[in-house]
């Protein structure tokens, strides 16, 4: 999966993509505490935007 790549800039272009699924985001919560802050507000933000639809 594109989501458990080491290179964190692909990690957030995956978050970003539309195609990654609400379940493969809900699957990501506790690993997106490893990451750096600045990621975890990209996750915060696509999580956030899956709850509104």
């Amino acid at each position: 999966m594109i989501i458990s790549k080491d290179n964190e800039m692909i990690r957030l272009l995956a978050v970003l993509d539309r195609r990654v699924g609400k379940r493969t985001l809900e699957k990501l919560k506790d690993e997106r505490m490893k990451q750096p802050e600045w990621l975890r507000f990209f996750y915060d933000l696509r999580l956030k935007a899956e709850e509104g639809i």
